[in-house]
């Protein structure tokens, strides 16, 4: 339902900023705006778009005649705009002249006849003779009516906005007179400015003149339900009579009837369109709106379009389709369809309980038991868990559960007290140094420890998960303040009669809700403490809620709601509300007072500072008689990102790997069947490896950098690749990659196993490096085809001399896609461990030579600039930064800022991929010093699926990776870097499906490291997880970076990622190399490590990224059980006709194909256009042929869109799969119902079994 807000929003410059963006928006206002002229000696549009040219703008835009017209101009602009982005009212509601545009959009009037009943409407009322003044009242009904008339006095009731606001009309003796004897009863009413006495009696004067020039209008039956301001009916028929807005003229506008008969009719959705949510403000208030949604379009103080959007967005999230392409297209920017991913899995488990039941603690209060401590020390307990201090649930921010400050400064007040013996307390410096968040099912300890010193004592609250939970519990620090042993006097009490003269502007308790719901913040009924709220210059008076008071844990009144609650009071002593989250920061004072009334009835406060980020205010609790019960001097609240609380489960981490042995079943081979497997000399490629109950032939040593590719065991399939002489890496990742996609074509079977093998590098010479390369990046490739193909087992074997392949063996090789080493006849897997990183104190801080030099390739990008930054932070100042691109602005501004702080820059165009170009560079460089650091912070993107990769793309990633890094050692050789740094990524740890190329690239740098290293020059490959807005991260989509964070990774800071480096790379530039956190365990004692990965997550989901996406058994099913219920596809490709099944296929393919990408409809769907050109890509192209498997029983390859590339093609297909492979389908089955495993059909196929 549109909301069409009446005369009193108004506000100078409203909307400036729409119009400046919107052009649809700007085109509909200046429309209407046109309809006005010659009508007003001030053009409508000069007042509202450039008021600096018209003067005393105020005081016009004010009146009465011109008020009305730029209303409804705005109103008019902002529906169009809703209306461009899809959005349509299923009803309207307007409140006094609103109720116009709310006709206007139900077709009720032209937009040329609406603003001929503006004009009418506003020129006659402004020219009424007699004038008056109203008034806005909070009361009780009763209240108000009792008074009104008991005292006869001379006002008239114009507006029921809610339950308890009015608003009243009459002279201005009897409205003065009549907030006086509000006053008397403690009710609180608030002089409005106003001319007339609107909605009253005074009108009666112009009704005759108002119906007679009104009936030219050509009044239409409206197409929406719109209940109005009269009676609050749904009233269709009445608005097209001139008699109903002659009464609407002098009638009281009744919003909370209205309100009530729309809330009756369904309707749960209010976009107010008007220049700030009035009317919104008065629906909160009105019963039975708990789960109605009320969304401003426009609000005074914000950004314009970010409150649109922000309102727009949240209709999107209500089930509202948005036509987004309405929006951006007009100001020249345009939407990118991305993949969707529908078939990421969903859990439907319950999970466990984090701590049993049996053990789960009983909650107590903080005070029930103390513990004394040695030292004068002591210690309070007590357990923080939504499971059972329920009250937690009710302050959220961003979705997450937050205690809140106040629940931290109610404890320690009462801990202070409880330790002082004392009942008045005064806390200094109170610091809120991290937020706690907890999820539905978290239990963490909390403990308040006080030290005493000769001023007081000192205060720290601190945290750590349940003890049990976690092995080594990380503490984390809530809260530190200081205990005075002297507490102030007991200031004079305020006046709150002064007070309520001086804030005398209405405010609404639920704009401020709705405002800090609007800023992530949302609070349950403890929280919302605050019954009436008035505003004056910089300060806010706020009576609170007394039967909502109670008590808390400790037997006092002092709750952390009602703490919140008042400081919540500061929010409306601001004339602009912060666009962005506020959370307190800190307080320089907190006093409490035990007096004989501790009952707080009023909270009072007062804005000391404001600016972008902050906020400092002084806010006092106050009894009935103004007596100061708690007093927060200097409460900062500071702006926070969603991030902070989102991520606070996140943690910066490294992640090393670790050899893990695993065993398989014994499994007797029959001796007439072979497994094939392809070698280099001194077996030939037609000689098999038999395996046989008695005898194992081995494998040879592979040489030097050969691969052996040991195809389906199935197909017997094998190809032998070769590194030699100047082949480079990127050609063999590339011959990998379209060998392993021919397997694939021309394979057939299901159960699809590849094993690549490859030579150990532990033993590889420094001479070597390009097979260390290739080995690892090959590793890197493979895992992150096997996400690309889940129904394909991708394994590599890294081969240690004179190893023996047994049996045993083959089941953990082949039944799952992991990277084994095999050493002798023992076989490991590697395993990825995440490690929890604290930057360590030991040895000496990173500090650069002031001397030396830093090389840094890739220099120019966000990366290399933010490494620069760091460098010189640490004492570097003898900088040289190349690449490819030229200096732009943002680089310029960066090394301006370093040269100011004394460093030396020099800034070189050169090709990271060409030898001369680098050894150009380090020519340069060494006239200014020694080499002590080269950080390779070059890279570049050309991804996508495994079919997809042209040799281009992988030539453009490996040349700036690779290459690169192997001309930055040849450069380098006579004169090497203390330390050579690869900036790598974490795909190459744990692959990425799309990535194949950009993770073989990135591990090639981490096996280059592993050889080439030595005290001259050490060689350090740092394998990065995402950066938060720089690096490769900056040019994502939101939907992207939002795919990131679904797979588990956080976004690091800049100052995070060093602050875990840093320690690293000091122990490596150090002669002792102390830091135990930078060795690694050999058989002959400790080495530097040379490869390390740092990423920000949840260790948990950090723990299966680098799992693929199938189950952990021998391989995947070879399909879903067949959907044998109903007509199934299957069913009809067994029994239909022919044309039958046709048509049947071509619409149930049509779906799916809408279903993965964006089209809307199957109406959109091209039978003939490609799959990809229709949107789906080869990730969605996977999920099509599970869903076909399941629908039809038939066996797929994974390469189906690209055989059969469009719907019709792919029918055609399937109709004659299905003729033709009938009986092998029922055979299938039949295999699938015997309870066969898929091991054993493996053993069986291949001769594995027990018929020897």
């Amino acid at each position: 339902m549109f909301l069409f807000t009446g005369q009193g929003s108004q506000y100078l410059d409203m909307a400036k900023e729409l119009l400046a963006t919107q052009p649809i928006f700007k085109e509909a206002f200046l429309q209407v705006a046109k309809l006005f002229s010659g009508q007003r000696d001030i053009a409508i549009e000069t007042l509202v778009m450039t008021p600096h040219l018209v003067p005393e703008a105020e005081a016009v835009l004010n009146s009465t005649q011109y008020t009305q017209p730029v209303l409804f101009a705005l109103q008019v602009a902002l529906t169009s705009l809703y209306r461009a982005a899809g959005i349509e009212p299923s009803a309207v509601m307007g409140h006094s002249v609103g109720e116009i545009a709310a006709v206007v959009a139900a077709g009720g009037l032209t937009v040329e006849d609406g603003a001929k009943l503006v004009e009418i409407r506003s020129r006659l009322m402004q020219g009424v003779c007699r004038r008056g003044a109203m008034a806005a009242v909070t009361a009780q009904p009763l209240d108000l009516t009792s008074l009104l008339f008991a005292r006869g006095a001379s006002v008239e009731l114009a507006a029921v906005n809610s339950a308890t606001e009015f608003t009243i009309s009459g002279s201005v003796d009897a409205i003065d007179a009549a907030i006086t004897l509000f006053s008397e009863y403690g009710l609180r009413a608030t002089r409005l400015p106003v001319s007339h006495a609107f909605h009253s009696s005074d009108f009666l004067e112009i009704q005759d003149e108002f119906r007679q020039e009104i009936k030219a209008l050509s009044f239409k039956p409206v197409r929406l339900s719109m209940f109005n301001n009269v009676n609050g009916n749904d009233l269709r028929e009445a608005v097209h009579d001139a008699d109903y807005w002659v009464q609407q003229v002098c009638s009281p506008v009744l919003f909370k009837e209205a309100t009530r008969h729309a809330l009756q009719a369904g309707h749960r959705l209010f976009v107010e369109m008007g220049p700030q949510p009035v009317l919104c403000g008065f629906g909160r208030n009105t019963d039975n709106t708990d789960e109605a949604m009320w969304l401003a379009s426009l609000r005074k103080g914000q950004s314009d379009r970010m409150q649109f959007y922000r309102s727009l967005g949240s209709l999107f999230n209500s089930g509202q389709a948005i036509k987004w392409d309405g929006l951006v297209s007009q100001g020249g920017r345009r939407i990118s369809a991305l993949p969707t991913y529908p078939w990421q899995r969903t859990r439907c488990w319950v999970e466990a309980d984090g701590v049993a039941t049996a053990t789960r603690p009983m909650s107590r209060g903080l005070l029930e038991m103390p513990i004394n401590l040695p030292g004068g020390q002591r210690l309070y307990a007590q357990h923080y868990s939504p499971a059972v201090m329920t009250s937690l649930n009710e302050h959220r921010v961003f979705g997450r559960v937050v205690p809140p400050a106040a629940l931290y400064v109610a404890q320690s007040i009462a801990a202070a007290a409880d330790y002082a013996k004392q009942s008045s307390v005064c806390l200094e410096q109170v610091h809120f140094m991290a937020p706690m968040v907890l999820a539905d099912r978290d239990h963490r300890e909390v403990h308040l420890v006080l030290q005493p010193h000769n001023r007081g004592a000192s205060i720290e609250l601190y945290s750590q998960p349940l003890s049990g939970e976690a092995e080594v519990p990380e503490v984390v620090h809530h809260i530190t303040a200081e205990l005075l042993s002297s507490v102030p006097a007991i200031t004079a009490p305020l006046k709150i009669e002064d007070l309520k003269k001086r804030c005398h502007r209405v405010s609404y308790p639920s704009d401020i809700t709705a405002y800090m719901a609007e800023r992530g913040i949302q609070l349950g009924a403890s929280f919302r403490r605050l019954d009436a709220l008035w505003a004056g210059r910089g300060e806010a008076l706020a009576k609170l809620s007394i039967s909502s008071v109670g008590e808390n844990a400790e037997g006092n009144t002092l709750t952390a709601g009602l703490i919140d609650s008042h400081w919540q009071a500061g929010l409306a002593a601001l004339d602009v509300l912060p666009d962005s989250t506020m959370v307190p920061a800190k307080i320089e004072r907190l006093v409490f007072h035990k007096v004989n009334n501790q009952i707080p009835q009023w909270a009072y406060a007062r804005i000391r500072a404001t600016d972008a980020t902050q906020i400092t205010m002084d806010v006092a609790l106050l009894n009935a008689v103004g007596e100061r019960l708690l007093d927060t001097q200097g409460l900062t609240l500071q702006r926070v990102s969603p991030e902070l609380f989102n991520r606070m489960g996140q943690r910066v981490m490294s992640v090393r790997w670790h050899a893990e042995s695993v065993r398989g079943a014994e499994i007797a081979v029959s001796p007439d069947k072979a497994l094939r497997l392809l070698s280099s000399s001194p077996l030939n490629s037609a000689q098999p490896v038999v395996f046989s109950d008695d005898a194992v032939s081995h494998i040879e040593w592979v040489v030097e950098g050969d691969l052996l590719v040991a195809g389906s065991v199935l197909g017997h399939v094998g190809q032998h690749l070769m590194l030699s002489g100047e082949t480079q890496v990127a050609e063999l990742t590339q011959s990998i990659n379209q060998t392993l996609l021919s397997m694939l074509e021309h394979n057939d079977n299901l159960a699809t196993f590849i094993i690549l093998m490859t030579r150990d590098v532990t033993s590889v010479s420094s001479d070597e490096a390009r097979i260390a390369a290739a080995a690892f990046a090959i590793r890197a490739q493979i895992k992150s085809l096997a996400k690309e193909y889940p129904d394909v087992v991708l394994s590599t074997v890294e081969i240690v001399d004179q190893s023996v392949i047994t049996p045993m063996m083959l089941a953990p090789i082949m039944g799952r896609s992991e990277a084994f080493t095999l050493a002798g006849e023992v076989l490991s897997r590697h395993t990825p461990e995440a490690v929890l990183e604290v930057a360590s104190e030991a040895g000496r801080p990173l500090q650069f030579s002031r001397d030396s030099v830093q090389i840094i390739s890739g220099g120019l990008g966000g990366v290399g600039l933010e490494t620069a930054r760091w460098m010189v932070d640490c004492g570097a100042r003898k900088l040289v930064l190349f690449g490819r691109a030229a200096l732009d602005d943002e680089s310029t501004l960066v090394i301006n800022e370093l040269t100011k702080l004394g460093a030396t820059i020099e800034v070189m165009q050169a090709d990271v991929s060409r030898l001369e170009d680098v050894e150009r560079v380090v020519a340069q460089a060494g006239q200014y010093g020694e080499l002590e650091v080269i950080v390779h912070a070059a890279g570049a993107v050309s991804d996508g699926a495994a079919p997809n990769l042209t040799a281009g793309a992988f030539a453009t990633t490996f040349d700036a990776k690779v290459r690169g890094a192997f001309n930055l050692i040849d450069a380098t050789r006579q004169s090497p870097a203390e330390l050579t740094v690869f900036f790598s990524s974490t795909a190459a740890w744990f692959g990425s499906e799309g990535q194949s190329n950009y993770a073989a690239a990135n591990a090639a740098l981490e096996g280059l490291a592993s050889v080439i290293d030595s005290p001259a020059g050490r060689v350090l490959s740092v394998a990065w997880g995402p950066w938060q807005s720089t690096g490769m991260t900056s040019r994502l989509k939101q939907e992207q970076l939002a795919y990131i964070e679904q797979r588990g990774y956080g976004f690091l800071s800049a100052e995070e990622a060093f602050c875990q480096l840093g320690p690293v790379m000091a122990g490596l530039l150090s002669e002792a190399i102390p830091l135990g956190a930078v060795l690694s365990e050999e058989e002959g004692g400790l080495r530097p490590i040379t490869s390390i990965a740092i990423l920000k997550g949840d260790a948990d989901s950090l723990s299966t990224l680098s799992q693929t996406s199938f189950d952990s058994q021998w391989s995947p099913a070879v399909s879903d059980t067949p959907n044998t219920s109903g007509a199934s596809l299957s069913d009809r490709l067994r029994t239909d006709q022919h044309e039958a099944v046709e048509a049947h296929l071509q619409d149930w393919l049509a779906q799916q194909v809408v279903e993965l990408t964006t089209l809307r409809s199957i109406d959109e769907v091209d039978f003939d256009a490609g799959f990809i050109d229709l949107g789906v890509d080869s990730l969605a192209g996977l999920e099509l042929r599970k869903r076909l498997e399941k629908e039809t029983g038939l066996p797929l390859k994974s390469t189906l869109i690209l055989d059969y590339p469009s719907v019709r093609t792919m029918i055609g297909a399937l109709l004659t799969l299905a003729g033709d492979g009938a009986d092998d389908t029922r055979d299938l089955g039949e295999q699938a119902q015997s309870g066969e495993s898929l091991m054993e059909q493996l053993a069986r196929e291949i001769g594995m079994g027990d018929n020897g």
